[in-house]
């Protein structure tokens, strides 16, 4: 078998399931540095195999972030519905991941999303403006109009940018965004 730091240099059509799964158990078993993790993860990215996307979900919730996200870009760019898969991972993920997810959920424009999004938005124990401010702004990319009620409140949202961004997000769905309130 090949070692799994060279396969990188192989085309994707060459490699074959037995090396793609090996790699896979090696990263599962956290024995490379993140560098190196992040590195092959990338290789797999490039595979587009229901079983490396199953992989990736796992790699998603790492508690490393930085595997997160690479895990995370490459769920979003999957060719067959990345939303559900996004989804579930949505609350277990670490904060900087949960945004990243927000935001590729609302680059897919996934209507599909709308109800978990509004969830998150209106849970009071998520930290951080970062994450409010990336949930109105993808609901705002997906278009529903019927979110309008829902948002409209965080126009009084202690964070500047959270306000301006819920009165653009109005402004796109087409409704009156009413005074702000500051």
């Amino acid at each position: 078998m090949m070692h799994p730091m060279s396969m990188e240099k192989q085309s994707v059509t060459t490699t074959d399931f037995t090396q793609m799964e090996a790699l896979i158990i090696l990263l599962d078993s956290g024995v490379l540095d993140t560098r190196d993790t992040i590195q092959q993860v990338r290789v797999l990215a490039q595979c587009q195999q229901p079983f490396v996307l199953a992989a990736m979900k796992r790699w998603i919730l790492s508690p490393n972030p930085l595997i997160g996200q690479v895990a995370m870009d490459y769920v979003a760019s999957y060719d067959s519905a990345p939303t559900a898969y996004l989804m579930d991972c949505l609350l277990d993920s670490t904060y900087m991941v949960r945004i990243s997810i927000v935001q590729a959920l609302g680059e897919l424009k996934s209507a599909q999303a709308v109800p978990t999004l509004l969830t998150l938005l209106e849970t009071p124990n998520q930290r951080g403006s970062t994450l409010r401010l990336s949930v109105i702004k993808a609901l705002g990319k997906i278009g529903d109009p019927t979110i309008a009620d829902r948002i409209r409140p965080y126009l009084n949202d202690q964070d500047a940018h959270v306000r301006q961004n819920v009165g653009a997000t109005l402004a796109i769905l087409g409704t009156p965004s009413q005074e702000n309130i500051s």
